[in-house]
């Protein structure tokens, strides 16, 4: 593997664990106005958290499947420690 594809796969890793750190606790402030009665607000925002989602991951596939996993698997990473922060710890 060059040292390029190396670099763009641990970038998208990067990226993609920071997406999904957002995303994810973007989900839970849907939430909140969800339940706050703020319908509009929670649209508005679930409407930013899916286009800046999908923007990224196409522009991950741009670059190729390698990146378009590599930003998919810090994604995840990203929903892991999101998780792991709001679950209750018995």
């Amino acid at each position: 593997m060059s040292a390029s594809i190396a670099l763009t796969a641990a970038l998208a890793i990067a990226l993609g664990t920071v997406l999904g750190i957002l995303h994810f606790a973007a989900l839970a402030m849907v939430t909140d106005r969800l339940v706050d009665g703020r319908v509009l607000a929670a649209a508005a925002l679930q409407a930013v958290r899916l286009l800046l989602l999908a923007a990224v991951l196409v522009a991950a596939a741009w670059l190729g499947a390698l990146p378009l996993l590599a930003c998919l698997a810090g994604i995840l990473a990203g929903r892991w420690i999101v998780l792991r922060r709001t679950r209750a710890v018995p």
